[in-house]
């Protein structure tokens, strides 16, 4: 099944900001091993949520909105080929804060080709989830996660403010 999924990975028209494999990598034997993909660097998007990150880096809500709008931008593109996200999380998507580019990594996860994700961070799954039928609504539910923890610092069901942000920004 991950051989299947890979291949369906390469093949799909995925947009550039998915970090995807390239090619197959296969033992002396001809048994598929693995994959080859790009390198990519950045930071992950959990770091936003950390305050003191987010201030050594000189990092503003500015810059935050810009590549969350990215990253919402690539979901639906990615949407609209039939192929759902399933473990959207801070540690799935890097950025680049110079050039506000974000890459979406772990994409041998997602559901493709009729074979589903079957893994999600606990902290990003949706409550309605049944069993591994995730969809656009989960992958939405993950994001809005995703964007609440990264403006706030605070997961949308734990954690107070005292204040960390000004409430007017």
């Amino acid at each position: 099944a991950k051989k299947k999924k890979v291949e369906a990975l390469i093949k799909a028209k995925l947009p550039k900001e998915v970090v995807k494999p390239t090619d197959i990598l296969t033992n002396n034997q001809g048994k598929f091993i693995g994959y080859a993909m790009p390198r990519v660097t950045g930071d992950d998007f959990k770091r936003l949520s950390n305050k003191k990150f987010v201030l050594n880096k000189g990092i503003t809500t500015k810059d935050i909105l810009q590549m969350l709008s990215a990253v919402w931008r690539v979901m639906q593109e990615v949407h609209k080929l039939n192929i759902v996200i399933g473990d959207l999380n801070g540690q799935n998507i890097l950025f680049d804060i110079s050039t506000k580019n974000v890459f979406f990594i772990d994409v041998d996860s997602w559901s493709i080709a009729g074979i589903p994700c079957t893994v999600a961070m606990d902290t990003f799954k949706d409550p309605q989830l049944k069993g591994s039928n995730f969809d656009e609504g989960t992958d939405t539910y993950a994001f809005c996660v995703l964007a609440f923890k990264s403006l706030t610092r605070l997961h949308p069901f734990g954690g107070t403010m005292n204040p960390d942000i000004n409430i007017v920004e």
